[in-house]
């Protein structure tokens, strides 16, 4: 069943009157739309995911679709994750306490030239620029960090304690080791990130890029699926 009353995105989201775009008076999601995806998503037929979306959105999809000369689906395939991506680590889904990891895998397959590489561009551009701001925020404040250090070491003090090193919010990971996700995971708290590749290929070489294809990167993905923390322990 679907409830307005029930739906929040990491904030008590009480009404759809809560969901506005950039603080407008208008709402980003109107009481036919509500009514719509109810209905979708009771009523067996044919699978199109646009129809869960605002109407201004599914427009956009289509439309940059069209003028990509690509699936609308494809853009979908990304679309999801990375729109989960930003939703944070889980969703409160009633007031029992009940939540949903964030999730989700998705894999695009077709011929080259059919747009996969075009429809991953377009979903990931915005988050390569919140990706670089982050990058450049965070070199400022380290910087401010290391001189406060330096600072600190000349204080001959027992009081004088180092502060941790401020960690980079980051939006996307790519080409990186189970192990390189799992840390940048960690550094996340209850942040989202996207972890992607263009082609499959690599990404399945990354899981075992430093064991000689006996690591356990593959297990140890499958079991980030349920949202549940990893306990890593390593000599080093």
């Amino acid at each position: 069943s679907v409830s307005q009353s029930r739906y929040s995105v990491n904030v008590s989201v009480n009404s759809k009157g809560d969901v506005s775009e950039n603080g407008a008076e208008e709402a980003l999601i109107t009481d036919q739309e509500w009514t719509r995806f109810a209905r979708a998503m009771t009523t067996p037929g044919s699978f199109d995911p646009f129809h869960w979306l605002p109407e201004r959105l599914a427009k956009l999809a289509r439309t940059d679709a069209a003028r990509n000369c690509i699936d609308p689906m494809a853009i979908w395939a990304y679309l999801l994750p990375a729109t989960l991506s930003l939703m944070g680590r889980d969703t409160w889904l009633d007031m029992s306490g009940w939540r949903e990891p964030n999730v989700a895998w998705s894999l695009l397959i077709g011929q080259s030239g059919s747009g996969k590489s075009r429809a991953l561009d377009l979903v990931l551009s915005p988050l390569e620029k919140l990706n670089l701001r982050e990058f450049e925020n965070w070199k400022l404040r380290v910087e401010d960090w290391a001189a406060q250090e330096r600072a600190k070491a000349k204080d001959k003090s027992d009081d004088v304690r180092p502060d941790p090193k401020p960690k980079c919010r980051r939006y996307l990971i790519s080409q990186s080791t189970p192990e390189g996700i799992v840390k940048r995971l960690a550094d996340q708290a209850n942040n989202g990130v996207l972890a992607y590749r263009d082609e499959f290929e690599g990404f399945v070489k990354g899981l075992t890029q430093y064991s000689n294809g006996k690591g356990d990167g593959p297990e140890m993905l499958l079991e980030t699926w349920g949202g549940k923390g990893l306990l890593v322990d390593r000599i080093s």
